[in-house]
């Protein structure tokens, strides 16, 4: 728990974590996904940024990752399209993203 405390401390983290769940009724068309798209992949672009060449200080096991991305999924009947969108925006993934293979 001192991990997520000290991860939402940034005012523009926890902005995005309450404009998601503002979406957590929303369904796949709503069309405020797409600029909820944009803020957080600049969010994850600085984030990256920040943290080139640094070792992942508390990483989090693959099972842990599914099953809170399944909880984000099932909890979130725009979770399907958001992803999408992020994945347009060169992310993949929601609890561990990772830049996508530009590749793929």
């Amino acid at each position: 728990m001192a991990i997520k405390h000290a991860q939402i401390e940034p005012e523009v983290l926890r902005r995005l974590y309450l404009d998601i769940g503002d979406l957590a009724d929303c369904g796949p068309d709503d069309p405020r996904l797409p600029a909820l798209a944009d803020r957080v992949a600049a969010f994850i672009e600085a984030a990256a940024a920040e943290a080139e060449g640094m070792e992942e200080e508390h990483p989090v096991s693959d099972d842990v990752v599914a099953l809170l991305d399944t909880a984000f999924v099932e909890s979130f009947p725009c979770a399907h399209r958001l992803l999408e969108l992020l994945e347009e925006r060169g992310w993949t993934g929601w609890t561990n993203i990772r830049r996508k293979d530009p590749a793929v």
